[in-house]
C-alpha cells in the first residue's frame, strides 16, 4: 500500500503526545507541528488512527495549500481543483472551516466560499448540483486559514473525533473526550502495571473516568 502525507489534527500542546500515540500505532516518523501532526500513512494505517487514536480530532489529507490573502483567491483556488473525480455524481459533501490570524476572519463565510466553488465546477461540468449534508455526508471537505495560508483537506474520520458517541448528554462545558484521554497519559495511569485505582473529583459528567473505563477494557476510542 503506497502512502499518502497526512495531516492528524488535535487540540493545542497535544502535538508531540500525538506523535508518541501515533508511534504506538505502528507510524513511523510522525512530525509534530501546529495543531496536529504530519505523518505519512497507508490506507491500513489511516484505518488504525481512525478507530484507535485517543488523543486525535481529525485526520486530514491535505490536496493543496497556496497563500489566500482574500476570498477572490480561495474561490479561485478551491475551483482550480479536479472535483469530477473527487465528488461523484450522486454523492454529498460537508465543508468545515477554521480561521485564525488571516484576512478572512469568518470561518463560516470561509466554509462558504469553498462550497461554492465545488458547486459551480460541478454544475459546469456535469449540469447538476451536488447536495450538501451537514450530518452524514459521503465526502468531508475540511478548509484550515492561518496567516493567509490555507489548506484544503478531506476528512478520512466521521466528523470530529472526540465525539466518542457514549455520551448523549453532558454537563454545560464538558470536558472533550481526547483531553480527557490527555490528562490521564499525562498522569500515567496505567490499569494493567501500577493498578492504582482512579479517583476523579472533578463533579462533572465523568469524562475523565468513561476513557479510563475504555483504557481498562482495551476499547478503542472509535
Amino acid at each position: 500500500m503506497t502512502p499518502h502525507p497526512f495531516f492528524i489534527a488535535c487540540a493545542r500542546n497535544l502535538e508531540p503526545m500525538l506523535a508518541a500515540e501515533l508511534r504506538e500505532l505502528g507510524v513511523t516518523g510522525a512530525r509534530p507541528g501546529h495543531l496536529g501532526v504530519e505523518a505519512d500513512l497507508t490506507r491500513e494505517q489511516v484505518y488504525r488512527v481512525v478507530y484507535a487514536s485517543r488523543l486525535a480530532s481529525r485526520v486530514l489529507r491535505p490536496l493543496v495549500s497556496f497563500h489566500c490573502p482574500d476570498d477572490a483567491t480561495l474561490y479561485e483556488e478551491a475551483a482550480s481543483l479536479n472535483w469530477e473525480a473527487i465528488l461523484k455524481p450522486g454523492r454529498t459533501f460537508a465543508v468545515s472551516a477554521s480561521v485564525a490570524d488571516s484576512a478572512i476572519t469568518h470561518s463560516q463565510y470561509a466554509a462558504l466560499r469553498l462550497k461554492d466553488a465545488v458547486v459551480d465546477v460541478l454544475r459546469e461540468a456535469r449540469g447538476d448540483r451536488p447536495d450538501v449534508d451537514r450530518d452524514e455526508p459521503d465526502v468531508r471537505l475540511d478548509l484550515f486559514i492561518h496567516r493567509d495560508k490555507a489548506v484544503i483537506s478531506l476528512c478520512y474520520s466521521p466528523g470530529v473525533m472526540h465525539r466518542r458517541g457514549y455520551r448523549p448528554h453532558a454537563v454545560e462545558a464538558p470536558l472533550k473526550e481526547n483531553l480527557a484521554a490527555a490528562m490521564l497519559r499525562l498522569a500515567q495511569w496505567d490499569p494493567f502495571e501500577r493498578k492504582e485505582p482512579l479517583r476523579d473529583f472533578f463533579c462533572g459528567s465523568g469524562t475523565i473516568l468513561l476513557e479510563a473505563a475504555m483504557l481498562a477494557t482495551r476499547t478503542p476510542a472509535g
